[in-house]
Order: structure tokens, then C-alpha cells, then sequence
């Protein structure tokens, strides 16, 4: 139905009732497809050329949004993360800062996605690369505090961080969140 532009439109407000879970398994249903048709763990490349012709009409990569796990070597290596930036001609790369919570993790772990940090911060470096943190939950960037206190204690220059408005926060609480990274 989605082919010849049948499928039921839904109304705007609809959005605001549903979760994203629901959002994609009824995607998936008006266009015939199965969950994992759509979406997949496996690196699919776009057809050759692409990245030229993007470029021909003026549109630039603004950053490479890995799916790296500071402190997690499972998640692939972060030579590879910086192969893609570069070949991307991408100016940073974006990692998340593990996969626990900044009041869950012990001192071991924030030693570790520490450690790590600087070690990617560094091979970064040589490519003159900068690496910013996604800010999210169940990362030890999950608040403007936690976020503060990683790059504190990596102290690289070549670590940043990304931020946004965390959803319950009020005004007054997000600009005094920025202000303090």
C-alpha cells in the first residue's frame, strides 16, 4: 500500500501516545516487510559514487556517529571506528561513554572507559580527529555532572562532549547543565 501511496495516514498527535517500538513494528507492517528486512547488526554500505555525489551537491559529513562502546573491545576496535571517520572525511566521531550509568558504575569501571578514552583520544589525535561523547542515559554522560567529571578525569584536549536537553529538565536546569560543560 506504501508503493502507491494508500497506506492509512495516522494523525499527528498520535505520535505523542506511541513508543517507538510500536512506531516501527506498524512501518514494517504497511510496507510488507519484516523487522529485520529493515534494520540489521551487519555494516550495509551504500552503492559507490555516493559519497562524491553527496559531495558534488554540496552536502558535507558532519560527523561519524559510532556505535563505539568506550571501554567495551567487544563493540570492534576503535581502529576501525577512525578508518570509517577518515574515509568518511568526517571531523569528529562520536562514541558513547560505555554502558552503564554514571550511579551504577564503580570506581573500576569509570577507570576503565577512562583508560580507554585517552587511548582512542590519542589515535584520534594523529589523524586530527576529535572524539565527543553521546550524552545519554545509561552512559557515565548520562548528566551534565557525569559528563564533567569523565572529561575531568581523561583530561585529553581531543575529548568533548555532545549534549542535549535532557526531556525533564527544565530551561533554567538545561542552561545551567551547558554552562557547567
Amino acid at each position: 500500500r506504501a508503493e502507491v501511496g494508500t497506506e492509512p495516514k495516522r494523525k499527528w498527535w498520535f505520535g505523542l501516545f506511541s513508543d517507538a517500538d510500536a512506531t516501527a513494528r506498524e512501518y514494517a507492517k504497511a510496507h510488507g516487510l519484516r523487522a529485520h528486512d529493515i534494520m540489521s547488526r551487519t555494516v550495509i554500505w551504500p552503492k559507490h559514487g555516493w559519497l562524491a555525489t553527496n559531495r558534488a551537491a554540496g552536502l558535507q559529513v558532519a560527523a561519524y556517529g559510532s556505535y563505539y562502546r568506550v571501554g567495551h573491545p567487544e563493540t570492534g576496535p576503535f581502529t576501525a571506528v577512525l578508518a570509517s571517520t577518515v574515509a568518511l572525511g568526517a571531523p569528529v566521531i562520536r562514541v558513547w561513554a560505555g554502558q552503564q550509568g554514571s550511579a551504577s558504575a564503580d570506581d573500576a569501571y569509570w577507570d576503565t572507559v577512562v583508560q580507554d578514552s585517552v587511548q582512542i583520544a590519542e589515535l584520534a589525535a594523529t589523524a586530527g580527529i576529535p572524539v565527543a561523547y553521546e550524552f545519554h542515559r545509561n552512559t557515565l554522560t548520562d548528566s551534565c555532572v557525569a559528563a564533567h567529571q569523565l572529561l575531568t578525569r581523561t583530561g585529553h584536549p581531543n575529548l568533548f562532549t555532545y549534549w542535549q536537553p535532557p526531556w525533564h529538565a527544565t530551561v533554567a536546569q538545561n542552561l545551567a547543565g551547558l554552562a557547567q560543560l
